[in-house]
């Protein structure tokens, strides 16, 4: 993935299923020179990014444990913009991990519309 100031992040990805739940997430560890962190991105988000479910990822994975599925290999050096929910244990406790509620692929109008706000 590559921020918006071209700095390039390089992204590892992990896909966890959560028994109790009966859910599956895809977590996007990102990470530039100055920090890293985790985005999980449930089922529904997930598929709008990778055109597939997490769960059929898992089954791809298990049928070629060597290569990652081209759907997570895509997402390398490719530009998005994250929309994170961020909460009382995000901001006081410095978890370096967000939950993304909506993902969006820039166009050359996206920063104009939505200028980025420096954190100070």
């Amino acid at each position: 993935m590559t921020n918006l100031d071209g700095t390039v992040w390089n992204v590892k990805s992990v896909i966890r299923k959560h028994i109790k739940k009966e859910t599956t997430t895809f977590l996007a560890h990102v990470s530039d020179q100055s920090a890293t962190t985790t985005f999980v991105l449930f089922d529904g988000e997930a598929k709008k990014l990778l055109n597939t479910t997490t769960s059929n990822l898992i089954t791809l994975q298990k049928s070629n444990d060597i290569e990652a599925p081209p759907q997570l290999k895509n997402l390398c050096n490719f530009t998005l913009i994250f929309e994170v929910k961020l909460n009382d244990f995000n901001l006081k406790e410095g978890s370096q991990q967000y939950t993304v509620t909506k993902t969006f692929v820039p166009t050359k109008n996206t920063e104009p519309q939505h200028p980025l706000q420096q954190i100070k």
